[in-house]
């Protein structure tokens, strides 16, 4: 299969680089992910915040949203 060792380093060095760079890519994928469930905390924690002080300013209105929520 293998002409010499050469041959056999070469190719292993390939796959050693693709798994660094699948390892590097999961990483990167695991870091999204962590930034998006923040920012949809931070929008939750907005729309509470802003449907709390429409609540307080216009009840009559906000009360319809809260309920669409």
């Amino acid at each position: 299969m293998w002409k010499d060792d050469a041959d056999f380093r070469i190719a292993v060095d390939k796959l050693k680089r693709v798994v660094i760079s699948s390892e590097k890519a999961r990483a990167k994928m695991e870091d999204v992910e962590i930034r998006m469930q923040v920012a949809n905390k931070t929008l939750d924690e907005t729309l509470d915040e802003v449907l709390s002080i429409g609540e307080k300013n216009f009840p009559s209105k906000t009360s319809k949203i809260g309920d669409k929520k």
